[in-house]
């Protein structure tokens, strides 16, 4: 599930539901700008992971962290991403 914020556009949710099918936890990922969270990753174009919280609604608890992404575009080449590369097990 998706939410959306005026910057990125994105808030990613997710619903984690137990044995029983019941609610058990939510868990959301924060998302900001590139040009507002590192100098590095300015003019990166793309939305950067910087937060997460995990809601355990059964328990009544929630665990929060922040974080930097660092965007590199030379640490992933695209010769990382060919079928070769991505098999297990090689």
């Amino acid at each position: 599930m998706f939410l959306f914020d005026a910057q990125t556009n994105t808030i990613a949710v997710s619903l984690i539901y137990d044995r029983k099918g019941e609610l058990w936890k939510v868990a959301i990922l924060g998302k900001t700008h590139p040009d507002f969270q590192m100098v590095s990753n300015k003019g990166a174009g793309v939305p950067i992971d910087d937060s997460g919280t995990m809601i355990d609604v059964q328990a009544k608890r929630c665990s929060t962290g922040q974080f930097k992404s660092f965007i590199d575009p030379k640490l992933n080449p695209p010769s990382f991403f060919q079928v070769q590369q991505l098999r297990s097990g090689d």
